[in-house]
């Protein structure tokens, strides 16, 4: 027969190892969580000409600092042969980054579709407008915070004619 203490260091135990789990799991989701969209707008809002919006939300739980926010046309290829990213920063109308992020807020920032992109591989010249480059080679949204070591990076499916 079991003694009744036995039963109460199991059911102890049971209850510890739960415990160690719930504290695992805060520690580990207590960081923001960040949500990238993307939507395409045409003269919205008194802006002239087309814009792509990036929006990024913090769905998690912790503010964080969104450091930048760019395009890359990942099937771009400088002269040298090498794939080369192509990086344009969001017009003055929007948000601006830096921006702080606090929890279950949004930033929202803008491109013009019809500006021209300068070359980053020589320096000079233009690579052609968003457009062009958006239906040439796709688009990645790319998303620095201060709080992940990577950019979040995430395709943009637009069809843009």
């Amino acid at each position: 027969m079991t003694e009744t203490s036995d039963v109460i260091a199991t059911g102890a135990a049971a209850i510890a190892l739960l415990a160690l789990g719930v504290s695992i799991y805060e520690a580990v989701s207590n960081r923001p969580r960040l949500r990238v969209t993307h939507y395409v707008g045409f003269g919205v809002g008194g802006l002239d000409g087309d814009w792509l919006g990036i929006s990024v939300i913090n769905w998690g739980r912790q503010p964080t600092t969104i450091a930048s926010v760019g395009i890359e046309f990942p099937g771009f290829v400088g002269n040298d042969g090498q794939l080369r990213h192509a990086v344009h920063m969001p017009s003055e109308f929007g948000d601006a980054a830096p921006k702080l992020l606090e929890v279950g807020r949004e930033a929202k920032f803008l491109f013009r579709l019809d500006i021209e992109v300068a070359n980053i591989t020589t320096q000079s010249g233009s690579l052609g407008s968003m457009r062009d480059l958006i239906g040439r080679y796709g688009a990645i949204a790319r998303v620095s915070s201060t709080w992940h070591s990577k950019p979040i990076r995430k395709r943009l499916k637009i069809n843009i004619s």
